[in-house]
């Protein structure tokens, strides 16, 4: 599964972008279920939240 971390330095607040390339929202579903049932996952979650102040979600798709 092709993905990229982006940074955004530019503005008020760091931002960071995670770009996971897949076949399709089906993958992707399939794929975060079998991320966030492993335990190490867990134990990353819950560190990572302390610094986490919003999130979002965005789907696109490749034109071109």
């Amino acid at each position: 599964m092709p993905s990229r971390l982006l940074v955004d330095l530019s503005g008020r607040f760091f931002t960071f972008v995670v770009e996971i390339e897949v076949e399709s929202l089906g993958e992707w579903e399939a794929r975060m279920a079998q991320l966030f049932a492993a335990p190490e996952t867990a134990d990353w979650f819950a560190r990572m939240t302390t610094f986490v102040e919003s999130g979002h979600r965005e789907f696109y798709t490749i034109a071109g």
